[in-house]
């Protein structure tokens, strides 16, 4: 499996990360903060899921690649992490529950922060389409370079939401067109 973080950089032209698939951890295992807490950024990113093989796939046939869609939260340091490659650099992936990507053009959700136990102290919204994320372009012109292969997951970071630096024993819940699917906690 691979994880691809896609982006907008400093130039204006898209950059794709490669993350590794061991980051990825398993559906409400709990994320473990390294200290300092500063030194980390907690974003919640919009996911699209490859369903079949595929290489050089035309723009018009993205959508028979494409099974679900999810948000997952992604923490990356935050920095310059003194001159390493951006590819070099630690990143975790949570990913939330799939959902159908049938009837799923464009979407409402909602990320709430709460301290376990208690009420949210962070409530953030945001819609998406996948039209305007730009899937289809960005499957079909990364496949000219890969093979994607079932399970290949594209993240679209231009689309995240931001978290700021993690705050300990607290739970990140997340809900994509009205269903939750994504429930994690911070320790």
């Amino acid at each position: 499996m691979k994880v691809l973080l896609i982006e907008t950089g400093k130039d204006g032209a898209p950059s794709v990360l490669l993350g590794a698939d061991s980051a990825v951890l398993r559906c409400g295992e709990p994320v473990f903060v390294p200290e300092p807490l500063s030194d980390w950024r907690c974003r919640i990113m919009p996911a699209v899921r490859i369903s079949r093989l595929g290489m050089h796939i035309n723009a018009a046939n993205v959508a028979r690649h494409l099974d679900s869609v999810s948000l997952f939260h992604v923490m990356t340091p935050t920095g310059s992490a003194d001159g390493l490659p951006a590819g070099m650099i630690d990143r975790t992936f949570s990913p939330g529950e799939w959902q159908p990507i049938a009837g799923m053009a464009s979407g409402e959700w909602s990320v709430r922060r709460r301290k376990i136990g208690g009420e949210a102290d962070l409530c953030l919204e945001n819609t998406f389409s996948l039209e305007g994320l730009g899937v289809a372009d960005t499957v079909s012109r990364l496949s000219r370079y890969c093979t994607f292969r079932t399970g290949d997951v594209l993240l679209f970071a231009d689309a995240a939401v931001e978290l700021g630096s993690p705050v300990l024993d607290t739970c990140i819940e997340a809900e994509l067109a009205g269903a939750t699917v994504l429930n994690i906690r911070i320790k």
